[in-house]
């Protein structure tokens, strides 16, 4: 899809980004995510391709990496039905992020790789009966859930954000999970463990972030989060609706719940004479269609800090 990333099957998210469309057309930009490299926390880390004896590269898409850490995160997002059909969120992707960029678009930048999820088979599909003989089984795999994408392999100490193909937005009955899975006593290359993620909303919500049974305040400006904050510090973009927040190496998750909200809307039906009876408006957000209803002197005349309300365009 290299002529037209607008078109064909690839993922919605894949297509979205800037930084993220190399990985469409190369596979060094896929698979298993590495972070070593300036601006991250793991520059010293090496990733190379494994070579036969005689110098030829073993094309498996393994590689030997040294100087990093690797870990399991697993995630847990509730069942949702609806009209008796199950609500899908994945595949799910893992994009590596800079330091400075984590909480925005820009992730890696020309370094960006995407490590993609599906959702896991049924096993029974695998257990074929005998299919020899006179009368053979007609074998139907079972329909029943299909488990959703729920562990990712992780370099230890950085940044990512979790592109989910379904709205997340929709997983509000319960909370979402996250937690480090599988750790050693001491990783090898740094102190301990711990990632700060980030996932978008699709709409805007109001989130409580819960860390050992109790919600965690959150910080007020991005530049105070960091992979030494605490377990369940996080923070919201209210422009972009994107939740960054921290994980660390413990076996308690940090967990996430849509809080309830109420909504109120009004108007206020009323003639644009009667609104300049009482109020004073800036003449810059006056549109010229109503020119004829200002006085010549209105724009002269106006004190921005003599009205009750002042409108911009």
């Amino acid at each position: 899809y290299a002529d037209d990333y607008e078109m064909g099957t690839c993922l919605w998210w894949l297509r979205k980004y800037d930084n993220m469309r190399g990985a469409i057309t190369d596979p060094s930009k896929r698979g298993v995510l590495r972070i070593p490299g300036p601006g991250t926390q793991n520059p010293q880390g090496t990733c190379a391709p494994i070579f036969t004896d005689s110098g030829t590269p073993i094309d498996s898409g393994v590689e030997l990496c040294s100087g990093l850490d690797y870990m399991v995160l697993k995630t847990f997002v509730p069942a949702k039905r609806v009209s008796g059909s199950e609500v899908l969120y994945g595949p799910v992707g893992y994009i590596n992020s800079k330091d400075a960029f984590f909480g925005s678009s820009n992730f890696a930048g020309d370094g960006t790789t995407v490590d993609i999820y599906r959702d896991y088979p049924d096993p029974r599909g695998e257990q074929m009966p005998p299919q020899t003989g006179k009368e053979t089984e007609k074998f139907e795999p079972v329909l029943e859930r299909y488990t959703q994408p729920y562990l990712a392999t992780l370099v230890n100490q950085a940044y990512y954000r979790i592109e989910y193909t379904g709205d997340i937005t929709l997983f509000n009955e319960n909370f979402l999970e996250y937690r480090l899975f599988g750790l050693t006593d001491v990783p090898r290359n740094s102190e301990g463990y711990a990632v700060v993620l980030d996932i978008k909303f699709m709409k805007a919500v109001n989130l409580g972030v819960y860390y050992e049974g109790r919600q965690v305040k959150a910080a007020p400006r991005r530049d105070l989060l960091s992979l030494d904050s605490p377990a369940g510090l996080s923070y919201m973009n209210p422009v972009s609706k994107i939740l960054s927040f921290v994980v660390k190496g413990t076996s308690r998750p940090v967990r996430i719940r849509q809080l309830d909200v109420v909504s109120v809307a009004f108007g206020v039906a009323v003639s644009f004479d009667s609104f300049f009876e009482d109020n004073f408006v800036d003449p810059n957000a006056i549109d010229s269609s109503f020119s004829d209803k200002v006085p010549p002197s209105y724009a002269a005349n106006y004190d921005p800090d003599g009205g009750n309300i002042v409108k911009s365009n």
